[in-house]
């Protein structure tokens, strides 16, 4: 249960930093702040859940 936890995790992570990157690069100001909001909201999310089930 846990490497599969770890591998959502990664992929959600690795999927919020490329829309950030891509929304940067395109100049689109609404999609790299609201990934970049949704980064930090799966961040804190990952540090609860580790912490209940760690």
């Amino acid at each position: 249960m846990r490497i599969g936890m770890i591998v959502l995790f990664a992929i959600l992570y690795i999927a919020l930093i490329a829309l950030f990157i891509l929304g940067y690069k395109k100049k689109q100001k609404k999609v790299w702040i609201s990934s970049l909001v949704l980064f930090l909201i799966a961040l804190i999310f990952t540090i609860i859940i580790t912490s209940i089930y760690a």
